[in-house]
């Protein structure tokens, strides 16, 4: 929890910043919420059923002042590509130049995560038991 006014003058009141974007799997397969991790800030979140995130940034300061530079946050759900987006700070505030957020903590592109592999097994019995001449098919894609 971080203070956002000054109890004893009237300082302007800090903005909490939020980012917030899309994240799907590949083809919306999958129905688990991806994880959303915020290095340097340690934040974690998942999605919502529709691929949404948010994550509040509660306090923008390092143990030295205000952070500036870039700040990793990853997407990430098993058996799917990690992928990652970057957004960078200056004297604790986003930085006007941003790559992958706007201004505003919007994530400027829809992340999809790509699977790493998925298969299918199939069978093809002649009878209820195992012969020489049935067949067995494994195919994965990946």
């Amino acid at each position: 929890m971080s203070c956002t006014s000054n109890p004893f003058w009237h300082d302007p009141t800090k903005n909490e910043l939020i980012l917030k974007g899309i994240v799907t799997a590949e083809n919306k397969h999958t129905d688990v919420p991806i994880s959303i991790w915020m290095e340097s800030f340690d934040q974690y979140t998942i999605t919502d059923s529709d691929g949404n995130f948010s994550i509040p940034i509660n306090n923008s300061q390092s143990g030295t002042g205000h952070i500036s530079g870039p700040v990793k946050i990853y997407f990430f759900i098993y058996n799917y590509n990690l992928d990652s987006a970057t957004v960078f700070f200056t004297n604790g505030e986003l930085s006007k130049d941003q790559t992958d957020f706007s201004t505003n903590g919007d994530l400027i592109k829809r992340v999809e995560l790509t699977k790493i592999l998925s298969g299918e097994m199939e069978f093809q019995l002649l009878e209820n038991r195992f012969y020489d001449q049935d067949t067995v098919l494994l195919t994965f894609d990946g």
